[in-house]
């Protein structure tokens, strides 16, 4: 089989990416010094010479001298297929088309493949993906999407001047202006039109420069990635490169001015206005600062084409929203908050929580010094037996006191704190899914009784949270008084940063009627608390609490100034005991004889001023549980209608009152009993 036409693609594969600097329209010339030369089109096309080495051939020479490739014919085809997409006598390969002329890999932060852009001759656009057997499957169905040179993009240090990142239109392009000038290009798959929000948070504090391609999809193109950056981003510039042909791009600027340097381009980029989406319609008649409003027609919805919410841990945490926890000061949210993140970051259950994916989480902390957090999480670590290796690449921490996501400006009104840009340079540059704010209070300059001010700061949190697609949870302090569990109102300051959270909730104490329908010691007590839902509009709020017990754990950090060490809270999932775990049988024995009723006639009460009649006492009678744990049995009954109070003549008091009957379609043990 003649490979000539496939030359190009198997240099690539082979040698890397051309000299761009030496390279030409009919041939391409690899390594530093161009020594290697491959001719892709004219009279010598498919053939290649290593003029340092003084050797060459066809593209079968090319792939035995460079890539060492010894395979028996039955498997060179194979291998063609697999790697190069070509199949034997040019049949259509698995993606529909004959050959594979180039290949983009698309990597993860860690440079693992996720999947590949192919350019296919005739000239068209595949995506493939590793079948993790060495070979490809031709979609990315299912497969997380990334933007092109995504190591290098989240590597670059964004320490004192912000660096420039360029975006094109193709993979071709940003490979081409990384060759020849070492630039850091990117690019998203798929070409014009296909830019996802869930790039956003990869160019935090980065100056950005697009280079759009000279057609009306081109333009379009620049200005939704520039909308979509100009409020992450340092820096926005949009530069149409000057004298393009109808729909050329950078690769053909390069080519018509072959011997422009990179400081002629950093001269036309200083020459373009920033990205202002404010900013009136350019001259050109291109209109950078909206574009129309996109309505949708519901008759078109398939619900199962939806993807699902992203939650991260229970119904705690998900991406794209604000979640919060409310409670009184020393009160053990922090503790809770912290057990929940070491959960979420190791996919351990130790809160007891559905982990939906492990998570990369961020605690920032605006109240505490780092030791402080540090002995806060090293105490978790220490009672829940979780290595620091656990750990290691997905929990992070911060306390950058002071800084603000939103401030007074005595001028403007509101103006951005140095937080909001902080916060997304380390989201993006840690690939974070769960961000932690302790305290709210202290994460903003403004007044916290304003509502129009606390819900600007809410919003810097949202469209940190929708652009990064991550979670973030705002740990705030409750007001004074009767602390009320489920109840929203409790938290100090405006109202508007409960209307903002999705997933709110509060943490409360035990109390000491509480304590003694549980059966729990006044000491014991102390160290209880209950998690409510205050407000949970994403899923159903839960009617049960979920409780957890305070520790102290000791750090064995001892001195000889201070031969004790610290002892740190922390908590552990608790479960209340259950009244009901007892058999069947005595349980109907007990509902029976509550149905039968006294001797005298008269039915039991669920009444609390009952005496004679009260329905706790055949409880007692039968089971070890004190008056109010047994209160507690006979309320569930009643509510669950397992009893049923009904109106009856009553023989003693000679008036209707009312009388708890069994119901038969509620009885422990079976749906109906005679």
């Amino acid at each position: 089989m003649d490979l000539s036409p496939y030359i190009a693609n198997i240099a690539r594969h082979v040698l890397g990416e051309p000299n761009w600097r030496e390279s030409t329209r009919e041939q391409l010339r690899f390594g530093s010094n161009g020594s290697i030369a491959v001719e892709i089109a004219g009279p010598k096309a498919g053939q290649w010479y290593d003029h340092e080495r003084e050797e060459g051939g066809g593209p079968w020479d090319l792939l035995r001298c460079k890539l060492g490739l010894r395979l028996p014919n039955g498997e060179i085809w194979q291998w063609l297929e697999r790697e190069l997409g070509i199949e034997r006598g040019g049949r259509p390969n698995a993606g529909g088309e004959r050959r594979v002329v180039a290949t983009y890999d698309y990597c993860d932060e860690r440079g693992e493949l996720l999947f590949q852009v192919c350019r296919l001759h005739p000239k068209t656009f595949r995506q493939r993906r590793p079948d993790g057997n060495g070979g490809w499957i031709w979609s990315t169905k299912g497969v997380r999407v990334v933007p092109y040179r995504l190591p290098e993009l989240i590597g670059v240090k964004r320490n004192g001047r912000p660096p420039r990142v360029y975006v094109v239109e193709g993979e071709k392009d940003a490979d081409r202006l990384t060759a020849q000038w070492g630039l850091l290009v990117t690019t998203n798959p798929g070409g014009a039109g296909k830019w996802r929000p869930d790039y956003n948070r990869y160019f935090a504090g980065v100056d950005v420069v697009i280079l759009p391609d000279n057609d009306d999809a081109g333009r379009t193109h620049a200005h939704d990635i520039a909308a979509n950056l100009c409020s992450m981003a340092s820096s926005v510039r949009v530069l149409e490169l000057p004298g393009l042909p109808q729909k050329g791009d950078v690769s053909d600027w390069l080519d018509h001015n072959s011997d422009a340097t990179q400081s002629d381009l950093e001269t036309l980029i200083e020459a373009t206005e920033l990205f202002k989406p404010s900013a009136d319609p350019e001259p050109n008649g291109h209109d950078w600062t909206s574009k129309p409003v996109e309505v949708h027609d519901a008759g078109d919805i398939d619900v199962t084409k939806i993807p699902p919410r992203g939650w991260l841990l229970g119904v705690s945490f998900c991406r794209k929203f604000l979640s919060g926890l409310i409670g009184e000061g020393a009160g053990g949210k922090t503790a809770v908050r912290y057990a929940q993140y070491l959960a979420a970051a190791t996919a351990n259950k130790i809160t007891g929580e559905h982990i939906h994916v492990r998570c990369r989480v961020l605690i920032v902390c605006l109240e505490d010094d780092l030791n402080e957090v540090e002995r806060r999480i090293g105490a978790a670590m220490l009672h829940h037996d979780i290595n620091r290796e656990d750990l290691k690449g997905w929990l992070f921490y911060c306390t950058p006191k002071g800084l603000k996501l939103l401030k007074i400006d005595p001028h403007d009104g509101f103006a951005s704190g140095n937080l909001d840009s902080e916060l997304r340079s380390i989201i993006a540059q840690h690939s974070i899914d769960l961000v932690s704010i302790d305290p709210f209070v202290k994460s903003h300059g403004v007044s916290e009784n304003d509502n129009n001010a606390i819900d600007q700061v809410c919003l810097v949190l949202a469209n940190i949270a929708d652009e990064a697609n991550c979670a973030i949870d705002i740990i705030s302090h409750a007001r004074k008084g009767q602390a009320t569990p489920g109840d929203a109102e409790r938290e100090r300051g405006a109202s508007a940063k409960k209307d903002a959270g999705r997933l709110v909730r509060t943490v409360t104490s035990m109390t000491e009627a509480e304590a003694d329908t549980f059966g729990i010691s006044v000491q014991e007590r102390k160290s209880l608390l209950r998690i409510d839902d205050a407000k949970v509009n994403l899923t159903p709020r839960s009617a049960d609490a979920m409780w957890f017990k305070l520790l102290g754990v000791s750090l064995g950090n001892q001195t000889a100034d201070y031969p004790n060490g610290d002892n740190v809270q922390t908590v552990e999932r608790w479960f209340p005991p259950d009244n009901f775990n007892v058999s069947t049988a005595t349980l109907n024995v007990i509902i029976d004889e509550i149905d039968k009723g006294l001797e005298s006639g008269q039915r039991y009460s669920n009444a609390n001023n009952a005496t004679d009649r009260a329905a706790w006492k055949v409880i007692t009678k039968h089971l070890d549980r004190t008056e109010k744990q047994a209160r507690a049995m006979i309320n569930t009954w009643v509510k669950n209608q397992v009893l049923i109070a009904k109106n009856y003549d009553d023989p003693v008091e000679r008036k209707k009152l009312k009388g708890l009957n069994a119901n038969p379609a509620k009885r422990p043990g079976s749906k109906v009993r005679a």
